[in-house]
């Protein structure tokens, strides 16, 4: 942009990246009967992220009243280091240098 002869840089900020996920396969060694469906968004914007999910009825009826105290990671979403559903997905995924106890 020029003004009064000189040039300035106009710098646009990148807007809030948002990726959605739709398609849900049961994990590679689930035998149950829950086949779930709806909508998992991750919105990193800055060094903040949200994520948003909505399943609607297709989640565990067990989940309605909330998570079992004493089942760890029981009725709760979280991301794990694998990257794909056709195998062991791995560990909780966070920064272990950065977070000193698993968050998830």
């Amino acid at each position: 942009m020029h003004l009064a002869g000189r040039c300035w840089g106009l710098f646009l900020l990148p807007a809030a990246l948002a990726l959605t996920a739709t398609d849900f396969v049961p994990y590679y060694n689930y035998n149950g009967d829950l086949a779930v469906a709806g909508t998992v968004t991750v919105t990193t914007d800055g060094t903040s992220q949200t994520l948003a999910y909505s399943m609607g009825t297709t989640a565990d009826f067990d989940c309605a009243g909330g998570a079992d105290s004493e089942a760890a990671n029981s009725c709760g979403v979280h991301i794990h280091s694998g990257t794909a559903c056709d195998g062991d997905a791995g560990g909780h995924f966070y920064d272990d240098e950065l977070v000193a106890s698993d968050p998830w």
